[in-house]
């Protein structure tokens, strides 16, 4: 069947050598603070001039003026997205500190069926589910809160932003915010999420109204930069830092790379290909700085067969800078080629592999039932053998998501069956019959391994 069994790990890897050194806990920088006393000569005066010595107050101890004052503090969710403690976010699995939240999305909230059985592409309407906190320190995990809305998790300093369709009106898309500290939800603005920024500060959202599509960058509830209109259509990319990169797609089928910052300057970095090559979408994104490199496919026809792939890299806020750095020759088997996984290896060179360093996926041929993980010399490591019947055949598994963070792998898997109710033209449709939320911690050191070893977190 035309589907691809390889599974892409959604992680925030920018480098290799960020990779192998990522799986640490992030140390506090205690910068101590010093400052500079002046004394003034001691000088003989007249007894007649002489006065009662200022009352001398030790350096120890605080000024009358500063009596009851306290610095200001940090939570400590604050403090992770301050160092850059934040993972895989704008996914189902999204990291803050040493903790996992995730949405214990129920199987009530998905269609009874779906061509491929994927079935996590049909939760479009707002439910109510358990936010779970998991400690990756303890392996325990426990509620944190009750969240609305569909999709996946985008964390913030102040918490989650979450999409909340309304099915009525598609125009009426909206995005909420929920308080971690409080477990309160709140409207903050229209649209559809699509990412946040490195500090989390900066919403990026697609608006449609009519036949008009807009990307809006929206900071503390106020609109700070708009890209689109009439035949005109970006698509996300990701951010380089507080930077905006969208894919322009024109209506005269010209692709155009672009950036925005905060300032709501905008840039266009290049055209990415002639037309020619088919319909472009962006498959990976990574970004050193003020350098972006992209992973690019290239689809034709009404099934979506994947055609060709390059590599490109730009520089934020500087015109006509892309550059194409390596290209894939034609795909064969009819469209069922997979697209590679991008990296920057330690001499800071772009380079291409199957899989990166730590991603989880399944097997293939006579191992697609085995669960597989990447170590940090490319070798594939057995995780967990037999871990799901994963052939597509009458009845089987079928794996909706896996994110991977530090030594831990989270898995969302459905148990389905063959339909021909739910087919479309060619595309075989599966019926849903369970739903399940795994985590597997410690696999980095996995030899063989077990389903013993997984973590039931779900339904």
């Amino acid at each position: 069947m035309l589907k691809k069994k390889v599974l892409k790990l959604m992680c925030g890897v920018l480098t290799l050598t960020v990779m192998l050194g990522g799986c640490g806990k992030e140390t506090e920088d205690r910068t101590a603070e010093t400052s500079s006393h002046v004394r003034e000569e001691k000088k003989e005066t007249p007894e007649e001039d002489k006065q009662e010595p200022e009352e001398v107050i030790p350096e120890d101890e605080p000024l009358p003026e500063d009596e009851g004052r306290t610095e200001p503090t940090m939570t400590e969710w604050e403090y992770a997205f301050s160092n850059g403690s934040v993972d895989n976010n704008g996914t189902y699995f999204v990291r803050v500190g040493d903790k996992v939240y995730f949405r214990n999305i129920p199987a009530s909230a998905l269609d009874e069926g779906a061509i491929f059985g994927e079935f996590l592409s049909t939760e479009n309407e707002a439910v109510q589910c358990p936010l779970i906190e998991y400690d990756l320190n303890t392996q325990q995990w426990e509620e944190a809160g009750q969240i609305s809305g569909t999709g996946k998790l985008f964390a913030c300093p102040k918490g989650f932003y979450i999409g909340y369709p309304d099915l009525n009106d598609y125009a009426d898309y909206g995005v909420q915010l929920y308080d971690i500290e409080s477990g309160t939800q709140t409207e903050y603005c229209k649209g559809i999420p699509k990412g946040v920024s490195e500090s989390g500060e900066i919403l990026a959202v697609d608006r449609y109204t009519g036949q008009i599509s807009e990307t809006v960058l929206i900071k503390d509830g106020t609109e700070i930069a708009c890209l689109g209109g009439e035949n005109l259509y970006y698509e996300y990319c990701g951010f380089a830092g507080e930077t905006l990169i969208a894919l322009l797609h024109s209506a005269d089928e010209e692709y155009i790379l672009c950036s925005v910052d905060e300032n709501g300057i905008y840039t266009e970095l290049g055209k990415v290909s002639d037309n020619e090559m088919g319909y472009p979408t962006v498959e990976q994104f990574l970004s050193t700085g003020n350098e972006v490199y992209l992973s690019i496919a290239y689809y034709e026809g009404t099934g979506h067969f994947l055609y060709k792939w390059e590599a490109v890299k730009a520089y934020t806020m500087l015109k006509d800078s892309l550059e194409q750095l390596m290209t894939g020759d034609d795909i064969e088997d009819g469209g069922e080629g997979y697209v590679p996984r991008i990296y920057i290896d330690e001499t800071g060179t772009l380079c291409d592999a199957p899989h990166l360093p730590y991603e989880v996926f399944m097997g293939e041929g006579s191992e697609e039932n085995n669960l597989y993980y990447l170590t940090d010399i490319f070798d594939n490591e057995l995780m967990v053998e037999d871990f799901i019947d994963n052939d597509y055949g009458d009845s089987c598994q079928v794996i909706q998501d896996i994110t991977a963070t530090y030594d831990t792998a989270f898995i969302i898997y459905a148990d389905a069956e063959m339909n021909s109710d739910y087919d479309i033209g060619w595309r075989t449709g599966y019926k849903l019959t369970g739903w399940h939320i795994c985590a597997l911690p410690g696999f980095d050191h996995v030899s063989g391994g077990s389903k013993q070893d997984i973590i039931m977190l779900g339904e």
